[in-house]
């Protein structure tokens, strides 16, 4: 004897609500994290970065629940249509593009061809100095404050020695800043 079975659409089964995000429109970035994952995912840009978010640049994006700092590659960028959910970069890495057009396919297609996550293929890729960031080198300057250039040199007299002296006359000579390392 058969049963007629009811149609899925006659159940009255709850459903489960979910939230939708306000819709709106603004820049994206479509990314692939470095991480052995083959998904690629899409973030808000913030305006601030929106100058710098380049497709082959590494990005610094939040991932997962916790919202954890990864570094990703930028694929593509496009102004489109996205809810308030989701999440901003962070960061723009790198300060030039690392791969052009044609270098990103050919990492696609590496990808692909090799069943590996792209985000780890294009990290390979990468020239391993930038990867490493050796060769990059952090530079401080020393500029004169407000109260500085408008001390008296009375008021600069005053220091207990006359390196000290030396020192601030001569940083204060200079609006611009000077380099440390050269004021050393």
């Amino acid at each position: 004897m058969l049963m007629n079975m009811p149609e899925p659409s006659e159940l009255n089964a709850p459903t489960l609500w979910i939230e939708q995000g306000d819709i709106r429109q603004g820049p994206v970035a479509r990314v692939a994290v470095i991480a052995p994952i083959t998904k690629q995912y899409t973030y808000a840009i913030p305006e601030k970065l929106l100058p710098d978010v380049q497709p082959g640049k590494r990005l610094l994006v939040p991932f997962g629940r916790a919202g954890t700092p990864k570094p990703a590659f930028c694929l593509a960028t496009d102004r489109a249509p996205w809810t308030s959910t989701l999440k901003p970069v962070i960061e723009v890495i790198d300060d030039r593009s690392l791969f052009d057009a044609h270098l990103l396919e050919l990492g696609a297609w590496i990808a692909q061809y090799y069943c590996c996550p792209l985000g780890r293929t294009l990290e390979a890729m990468a020239p391993e100095a930038s990867r490493k960031q050796s060769g990059f080198k952090t530079i401080r300057s020393v500029k004169p404050s407000a109260k500085l250039i408008a001390a008296s040199t009375e008021d600069v007299n005053q220091l207990r020695s006359a390196k000290r002296r030396a020192v601030l006359a001569f940083v204060s000579s200079r609006h611009a800043g000077i380099v440390v390392d050269d004021l050393r």
